[in-house]
């Protein structure tokens, strides 16, 4: 029996645009010649980040400038290449709790200390964040505020200005982890956090709207917090990250792929969290979760007295797997949760792995 993986938080196969990125490839090889070989700017090619810039102003329905922006080799290497220059070891920064689990050793690597804040169904527990605001400095809060991992919540636009506002009054910066924005199925997402003030660092990816290999993305802040990243010592050696496949998405995009594979992420995505949250809520009637509204999970509240870890070892004999809760805590709680993802398969696997699951209740 082949194990049904809830645990995937990454496109199928089937969503990856093969025959399309080759055709971009092949227009940018022969377009470019050999200038795509050398050395690069250090804040990513001129051009790439003006049509990025032009491709996020559509979809953000805000204003994007191509100054703004430095590519990365994705949001992970972003969100160190943050921690690299705007902390040091010993540093208090706050994070959401829960939150996306594979983060915690970023931090910690560099480091860093790190203060839980609880977000609920109702998103961020500001009230808690103003009195932990009271014993801490931290240098920055860390949220994914859209459609969050693993939570799926979304900060509203009043959450956000009050945020901004605590920022601005306690003198922190928000890194905003923004790789889920576009993959909005309501169509109702508040703008970017960039929108709402100069404090913010955000970062997006390639790895969610076209493909996890191409480790590509950028961050979105202010010249002054831009240019204290562009001393990197690594950027001015290497000339900037990943140009040849930044060469590669300028194509994608330029030829219009970009918009057309976006669209049908949606449309898959929209299907398959619907189908999901109908069979877990129909099969499972006892557990607690809400309906998706874009990203890649549904959290799931277990009933009273099942234990996540212990689920999961249940799980796995009936060919089923998942992320228990306590992984994405800071301080290893949450074992009443459990994430799903529905990225991975199509709505008849999906069918089946909530069957498989309910088995082990």
């Amino acid at each position: 029996m082949e194990i049904i993986n809830f645990g995937k938080g990454y496109p199928a196969n089937v969503l990856l645009p093969h025959t399309l990125m080759q055709k971009a490839c092949e227009s940018h090889l022969q377009e470019e010649k050999k200038l795509f070989l050398h050395y690069g700017h250090k804040q990513g090619e001129e051009k790439f980040r003006e049509l990025l810039a032009s491709f996020l102003q559509q979809n953000y329905k805000t204003a994007i400038e191509k100054e703004d922006l430095l590519i990365t080799c994705g949001a992970s290497q972003g969100l160190d290449l943050i921690c690299q220059h705007f902390t040091k070891p010993g540093d208090t920064i706050f994070i959401e709790e829960p939150s996306y689990f594979l983060v915690f050793k970023i931090f910690t690597d560099r480091g860093l200390n790190l203060v839980p804040i609880n977000t609920g169904k109702n998103g961020l527990d500001l009230a808690e964040l103003e009195s932990k605001l009271k014993a801490h400095n931290p240098v920055f809060f860390y949220t994914i505020p859209t459609f969050q991992n693993p939570g799926g919540t979304t900060l509203q636009e009043e959450q956000r200005q009050k945020l901004v506002a605590l920022s601005e009054k306690h003198d922190f910066l928000i890194v905003a982890d923004e790789v889920y924005h576009l993959l909005d199925y309501s169509m109702r997402s508040p703008f970017p956090f960039c929108h709402y003030s100069k404090r913010v660092l955000s970062l997006g990816s390639f790895s969610k709207i076209l493909a996890p290999g191409l480790r590509l993305g950028w961050i979105h802040c202010c010249s002054t917090l831009l240019n204290k990243m562009l001393e990197d010592s690594v950027l001015g050696s290497g000339g900037g990250f990943n140009r040849f496949i930044s060469g590669q998405v300028y194509s994608f995009i330029k030829l219009g792929f970009q918009q057309q594979h976006l669209k049908l992420l949606i449309g898959s995505y929209r299907l398959r969290s619907g189908a999901l949250y109908y069979f877990l809520t129909t099969i499972l009637p006892d557990v607690i979760c809400s309906p998706p509204e874009g990203g890649y999970f549904l959290w799931v509240e277990l009933p009273k007295g099942i234990n996540a870890q212990q689920l999961l070892e249940r799980a796995k004999k009936h060919g089923v797997t998942f992320h228990p809760g306590y992984k994405f805590s800071t301080q290893k709680k949450l074992n009443n949760f459990i994430r799903l993802s529905f990225s991975f398969y199509d709505c008849d696997i999906l069918e089946e792995g909530i069957r498989r699951l309910a088995k082990c209740f």
